[in-house]
């Protein structure tokens, strides 16, 4: 796997997938050694946003190792990713249930419940995984999204502002920084003229 890890690392994702995919179809391989590779494979195409291809490789991990809380994560991701949030609450759910102390996927069942459209629980969730773990910076953007659909601005840009501080080279982070500010400036202003009211807010 070190070429792959190596193409991976240069950015050549698609190259990496054609080299583990002609080492499953030309070379013998083991459970474990068809394990790996298929779970690589998974979270390569995931990368690549080829969802489909991401999914049947994880589902191929899992059959042969379905007590790994990374696959059934990884899994959950892609249905989130495809938002299929019924799915991958699912699938996330069953990686906290394999490993409950690991506050990431804590925070990756949190924001597909909320997107499922149950809001308070995912919020819950979310908030849960922060006091789990002050520093995920993926957890603190979730949150400042989550604030900012409630137009609680203070919050959402204490969230996003530490989420920069924690990783300043972030592309994410500095995005939904953006994203809040931008909400919070429009908002102020259709306040000001009077076509937006708390009444909308909290409908």
């Amino acid at each position: 796997l070190r070429r792959t890890d190596h193409l991976v690392q240069r950015g050549q994702l698609g190259r990496a997938a054609d080299l583990l995919e002609e080492t499953l179809a030309r070379h013998p391989l083991g459970d474990k050694g068809c394990e790996v590779i298929s779970a690589y494979l998974g979270d390569i195409y995931l990368s690549l946003h080829e969802l489909e291809r991401a999914e049947a490789n994880l589902k191929h991990a899992i059959e042969h190792n379905s007590a790994a809380a990374e696959y059934h994560y990884l899994l959950g991701i892609i249905y989130s990713a495809g938002m299929h949030w019924k799915d991958a609450i699912n699938a996330l759910w069953h990686a906290l249930e394999l490993s409950p102390e690991d506050d990431e996927y804590l925070r990756a069942v949190g924001w597909a419940v909320f997107n499922s459209g149950d809001e308070t629980q995912g919020r819950a969730l979310l908030q849960e995984a922060l006091q789990a773990n002050r520093s995920n910076m993926v957890t603190l953007t979730d949150l400042a999204l989550v604030y900012t659909r409630a137009f609680q601005f203070q919050e959402a840009l204490h969230c996003a502002r530490r989420a920069v501080e924690l990783d300043p080279q972030s592309d994410l982070a500095q995005d939904v920084l953006r994203v809040v500010q931008r909400f919070k400036h429009e908002y102020e202003r259709l306040t000001r003229q009077g076509k937006f009211t708390g009444q909308q807010a909290d409908a």
